[in-house]
């Protein structure tokens, strides 16, 4: 089973809004799509195809091409593939999300509430932080406010 900590926040929101039969279909969808560590490091030791297993095909080639950069890339992205493939599976776990985003009923009430708690200098703040939309969507809210 998924653990729903594993998940972005925002995806973690937007399942609750689910009926239970389309949760399952979620998870067994990400289940059968997600990356594993194991593999990727599998992958990076035998083959170096760790790159083209996260469907990163440009940097993959760019590896063949240079050698790993004379094998300096390799030792690197020995520390960097948990990193990598938890990435990859958060950038999964939103695209599916944004799927069966028709599926999810919303309450107008709860929307409206939401809307008029946020002020307009805290949606300043995070957007003026210097922080991507994805690292929006993977911070969760600061709930001391």
């Amino acid at each position: 089973m998924i653990n729903s900590e594993d998940l972005p926040y925002l995806v973690q929101k937007k399942l609750d809004g689910l009926k239970p039969e389309y949760q399952k279909q979620y998870i067994n969808e990400y289940r059968t799509k997600k990356k594993s560590v194991g593999t990727a490091y599998l992958l990076l030791i035998v083959l170096g195809w760790h790159y083209a297993y996260l469907k990163k095909w440009g940097i993959q080639v760019l590896c063949w091409i240079t050698f790993w950069g004379f094998l300096i890339w390799w030792v690197i992205d020995l520390f960097r593939i948990p990193k990598l493939v938890k990435e990859y599976n958060e950038e999964l776990a939103l695209k599916i999300i944004n799927q069966y985003s028709f599926l999810i009923k919303e309450n107008p009430q709860t929307t409206q509430k939401t809307l008029t708690n946020t002020s307009n200098s805290n949606a300043f703040r995070s957007v003026s932080s210097g922080l991507t939309i994805n690292e929006l969507y993977r911070k969760k809210p600061n709930r001391s406010c």
